[in-house]
């Protein structure tokens, strides 16, 4: 660009002397011209690149600072998602952390509710079997009754029949002395010891009636426990 611009200046002072000098040829002053329009026209060439130049460079100007702008937009909303991030990390470690926590409370409330289940099932069996056997001597209580109803009336089919009904009670009570009083009375009737039957009988009514008390005691202090 320096020789454009140098070439010029030679030629505008060759014409200036051309012009002040006498005696100039026709045809070195057609070529002077010619090179000065050549010149120019170089000149004009010259300004519409340095234009064009000038149009890119502010162009590139105008899309570096519009880059810069994204990138600083890119670096905020990056800091934003990262925060977030940091965000939802910290509220994932929380949750996690109660999760964790309510796993074991429901592990000990599931060993809790075993426990009480266990517990249940021992109460309610105990109570079963008390209640069984409460039943039984109830059983017996009114059977005793029965029986001496029966022989009160003489009348010998109700009193077989509550033979039978004693013995099945006196077996389900389980308990030796019932079981020896009864004994005691059967073999009394067969002897005819009408006063020993008597005594066996009514003691066997007196350890029946302690009995069932001794039981519902002890069913009852199940229940309140």
């Amino acid at each position: 660009m320096r020789k454009r611009w140098l070439m010029v200046g030679m030629v505008i002072l060759l014409v200036t002397w051309l012009l002040s000098g006498c005696g100039i040829a026709q045809e070195e002053y057609d070529t002077v011209v010619a090179d000065l329009s050549t010149a120019q026209g170089e000149l004009q060439s010259v300004k519409a690149e340095l234009a064009s130049a000038q149009a890119k460079v502010s162009e590139l100007t105008s899309s570096l600072e519009k880059a810069g702008t994204e990138l600083e937009a890119k670096k905020a909303e990056l800091g934003t998602s990262q925060d977030k991030a940091s965000e939802l990390t910290s509220s994932l470690e929380k949750a996690e952390t109660e999760l964790e926590a309510a796993q074991s409370e429901l592990e000990t409330t599931k060993k809790s509710k075993e426990s009480i289940d266990s517990e249940y099932q021992t109460f309610k069996s105990e109570v079963k079997s008390e209640w069984s056997r409460f039943d039984a001597l109830v059983g017996l209580q009114w059977n005793i009754v029965a029986y001496w109803s029966a022989a009160a009336k003489g009348d010998e089919d109700l009193i077989q029949q509550r033979h039978v009904n004693m013995v099945t009670f006196v077996e389900k009570v389980g308990d030796s002395t019932c079981t020896s009083l009864w004994e005691q009375a059967m073999s009394a009737t067969e002897k005819g010891q009408d006063t020993l039957y008597m005594e066996s009988y009514a003691a066997l009514m007196d350890r029946s009636m302690f009995l069932v008390t001794s039981q519902a005691k002890a069913i009852r202090a199940s229940l309140a426990d």
